[in-house]
């Protein structure tokens, strides 16, 4: 999970580079009229939290985004008992719905399972997976099979398939940020290394009587590393011939639309992806649990404690390397797809001094205290005096 929140922002704008930043789906929330009553477009949001109410004795929020004013969320971060395959233990899906019950987003949970080129390791790994020792065994795929051989089934069993594709720009990103990693299994001569790649599928399925239509993206990680060929090794040769795989499917995003409407819906997909903010203490907590996974037992619940505390303690200390680290990652994707996505800015709300990430494709956004924000690219767009409520607009945080 703690891969895909890293994530999130890459592969939500390598799937979106399709659509037009600048195209709007006409709802009633956000669509609206000036004072001189020609149309002004508009987005009100408001900020939701995803929270983990289970993992660490007390809810704890994981991250937060915006989302329409007018959507309902369900879902958020569950732990379930998998220690066969502790990648598999903390589990992210949360759905953001419209009101017509038809758009949305949602992020599925990942998916982790092992292969091998060697016939006897397969049957092991099979034999472990059935008795709950091991991760599910499964053939070496990339994303694109991943999605319709795993994902689809699972998920979305009735969906009819439309198209699938890789996504080169992001499959060149992650291989990137997967390459630091493999200089440090060089660097403790371990003959292991770390690839992967991003696809995504078009799906058509049916809600009720009316038809939608779904893109689902997801990017696939797999850790190779060399094994001895069990046949050789009984005639005495102890070469490392083979190749076995530990594979993640991971970042799974779906946004959904009525049929004829998920492209035109792009720029507001675009526009909740990238209001996703992580929470540093989440990430920290989580990330130390899983390095300390084979200590887990009886007393799980005082030991996952015991790792928030020491988390939040450690990133008290780091607070600003973290976010100085997740400013240079978005910059760096703002770069490459800058000319079809827009970027992020930061506003800061004057009634609470909160900071606020929003894209930085409108070029006014106003505040109601309460959670809800409206986004507009007219200077002439007043809410005060169009939604007759109390707003007040929020300067960026550069112009401060």
């Amino acid at each position: 999970m703690i891969s895909f929140l890293r994530r999130l922002v890459l592969v939500s704008i390598a799937m979106l580079v399709a659509h037009p930043a600048g195209a709007l789906s006409a709802d009633p929330q956000g669509q609206s009229t000036k004072a001189d009553g020609s149309p002004a477009g508009y987005h009100r949001m408001k900020m939701v939290r995803v929270m983990d109410p289970e993992g660490w004795g007390q809810p704890v929020e994981a991250f937060r985004l915006l989302i329409p004013s007018d959507w309902k969320t369900e879902g958020g971060v569950r732990w379930v008992a998998d220690l066969g395959c502790p990648s598999n233990i903390i589990r992210l899906q949360f759905r953001a719905t419209a009101p017509d019950g038809l758009t949305g987003i949602e992020f599925l949970p990942n998916y982790t399972w092992t292969s091998s080129d060697d016939p006897m390791m397969q049957q092991i790994l099979q034999q472990q997976a059935q008795s709950r020792m091991g991760c599910a065994f499964g053939p070496a795929a990339g994303a694109v099979d991943f999605l319709r051989q795993v994902l689809v089934p699972q998920f979305r069993r009735d969906a009819r398939l439309l198209s699938a594709e890789p996504l080169p720009g992001a499959t060149k990103e992650l291989q990137q940020s997967l390459a630091a990693i493999n200089q440090q299994y060089a660097a403790h001569g371990l003959q292991s290394m770390s690839t992967g790649d991003v696809g995504r599928v078009r799906l058509a399925y049916k809600i009720g009587p009316r038809e939608v239509e779904e893109w689902i993206s997801a990017s696939v990680v797999a850790n190779v590393s060399a094994g001895m060929n069990a046949a050789a090794m009984m005639q005495g040769n102890y070469t490392a011939t083979t190749r076995n795989y530990q594979l993640t499917g991971q970042d799974i995003l779906a946004m959904r639309a009525p049929k004829g409407q998920l492209d035109s819906n792009g720029a507001l997909f675009s526009l909740i992806f990238k209001s996703v903010q992580l929470n540093p203490h989440y990430i920290a907590a989580v990330t130390q649990f899983y390095a300390n996974i084979g200590r887990i037992n009886a007393q799980a619940n005082a030991e996952r404690s015991r790792i928030w505390r020491e988390a939040q303690s450690y990133i008290d200390k780091t607070r600003r390397e973290t976010y100085e680290y997740q400013q240079r990652t978005q910059d760096r994707i703002s770069e490459q797809f800058g000319q079809m996505v827009r970027g992020v800015e930061t506003y800061v709300d004057p009634r609470s001094n909160e900071r606020v990430e929003l894209s930085s494709g409108y070029q006014h956004a106003w505040s109601n205290g309460r959670g809800e924000y409206i986004l507009t690219e007219s200077g002439n767009f007043d809410p005060r005096v169009v939604l007759q409520e109390d707003w007040t607009l929020m300067k960026k945080e550069h112009e401060r």
